[in-house]
């Protein structure tokens, strides 16, 4: 990448199929479970200090990384540790062509944003880019619509289906600025 003048890497971590980054434990939050039961296999797996080492192999070449966690979506290994945190959609999942990637995290679920700011508080300190992407593409909020208990938490929130991607969207950007990050 340096060889040809590029500058930024856009490291995107995790997505649907893998959740491959260990990260630690913290009171009730058994955050490395993200990883143990969330990664392709547990070989693959990549701890704060590989990460580390690859920041400063890049930091070298003059070259930053940009960390992402892809959230709300692409969240099936999120619920491989913490079953709670995702909205099981099984009827939209059975209509499309890549089911893995339909099962978002659930926004009415106050553990949701405590496992996601402890993700973002310890995907910080290992990345000192002031970026730090948060995904939020490719929600279908279909999904959320096959929750009677997310439906039911928008109602008493006042938020229709649409506007559960901008509440979520909100909390976690709130979250990014709290760590001194800009939000991508």
């Amino acid at each position: 990448m340096a060889a040809v003048k590029y500058d930024t890497l856009h490291l995107h971590i995790t997505d649907a199929q893998s959740f491959p980054l260990l990260l630690d434990d913290v009171g009730d939050l058994h955050l490395s479970e993200l990883a143990l039961r969330g990664a392709f296999d547990r070989s693959k797996i990549y701890t704060k200090k590989n990460m580390r080492e690859l920041v400063d192999f890049a930091h070298g070449f003059g070259m930053e990384i940009v960390p992402e966690i892809d959230m709300p979506a692409h969240a099936l290994s999120w619920g491989s540790a913490f079953e709670d945190l995702i909205v099981r959609c099984k009827t939209v999942a059975g209509t499309t062509q890549t089911p893995h990637n339909i099962y978002p995290l659930d926004p009415s679920n106050p553990k949701t944003y405590r496992v996601l700011k402890e993700v973002l508080r310890q995907v910080s300190e290992v990345f000192p880019s002031k970026y730090l992407h948060i995904g939020g593409d490719e929600v279908d909020q279909r999904c959320w619509s096959e929750s009677p208990s997310l439906m039911n938490w928008a109602k008493e929130n006042n938020l229709t289906v649409q506007g559960i991607t901008g509440y979520f969207e909100q909390q976690v950007v709130d979250a990014t600025y709290a760590l001194n990050k800009i939000p991508v």
